[in-house]
């Protein structure tokens, strides 16, 4: 079963018009939040990953280059596909036998080498640039 942001990362990826887009973006959200107008507390990383993911869509159909991004380590890259997962700090570091801090330190490598400012948009971003897997 597909979650929310995987499908609208999928029907977003045919679109070929802002509107289009837009409309796709909305009715995401929509069902997301049940229809309701405010968001549960736990549904709104999963708003914001949302919207992060139809920038970046939107910045695509308006021609916006994308910068080339500097590689991921492999431990880099292995915290933020637990954190796809959803793993707190603490879990990745007892999952990959070291400390939180070390976790935090990789993540803050990762969303610096990726131009982000947080995980949830770093693992969008690590999405799309194919560096980790839906």
């Amino acid at each position: 079963m597909m979650t929310f942001l995987e499908e609208f990362i999928s029907a977003s990826s045919t679109c070929r018009s802002e509107s289009q887009l837009l409309s796709i973006y909305l009715k995401t959200v929509e069902t997301a939040l049940h229809g309701e107008l405010r968001a549960e507390p736990r549904r709104i990383p999963l708003v914001h990953a949302l919207t992060a993911q139809y920038q970046s869509r939107l910045g695509e159909l308006l021609g916006d280059t994308a910068e080339a991004v500097k590689p991921l380590t492999s431990k880099e890259a292995e915290c933020l596909r637990w954190c796809k997962e959803g793993k707190t700090n603490w879990e990745i570091g007892e999952i990959m036998s070291i400390s939180e801090r070390t976790v935090e330190f990789h993540l803050s490598n990762t969303t610096k080498k990726l131009g982000v400012s947080n995980r949830i948009t770093a693992v969008v971003k690590g999405i799309q640039l194919g560096l980790i897997s839906i």
